[in-house]
């Protein structure tokens, strides 16, 4: 490589707010493909956003290596915005999961539970016979 080649790269992955504004852009298609309902598109950009995320992480570790100040204020405020998204859709797809689960719950009781034996085979009505 050479040190023209090698200079481009060393700029390009010091170019930060260009990853900044790649996890930007994968989280509001994470918020399309949330809102869509779309489980195959959640996969993909999930996906892409791992990606984006982990480039950008190895972009951030080279620019502290070479000495660079990688966080500018508005930089960093950006990366602040990011995280609160991200912490949003955790809690979304956590609401949706619970959601979900107590529906099926509803719908295909378990076999052990109480609420569903014969009136009388639940402990609390052993207890009052004395059993």
């Amino acid at each position: 490589m050479t040190d023209a080649a090698r200079s481009d790269t060393v700029a390009q992955a010091l170019d930060l707010s260009a990853h900044v504004t790649d996890i930007e852009q994968r989280l509001s298609d994470l918020d399309a493909a949330l809102v869509a309902g779309d489980p195959a598109a959640i996969e993909q950009v999930g996906q892409q956003l791992q990606r984006s995320l982990a480039d950008s992480l190895a972009a951030f570790r080279h620019a502290a290596h070479e000495g660079k100040s990688p966080i500018s204020p508005e930089l960093k405020q950006r990366l602040v915005l990011a995280q609160a998204r991200i912490t949003a859709q955790q809690a979304l797809v956590h609401r949706a999961g619970a959601a979900i689960e107590r529906t099926l719950d509803i719908l295909l009781p378990r076999e052990a539970s109480p609420t569903y034996e014969a009136p009388g085979a639940g402990r609390v009505a052993k207890a009052y016979r004395g059993v």
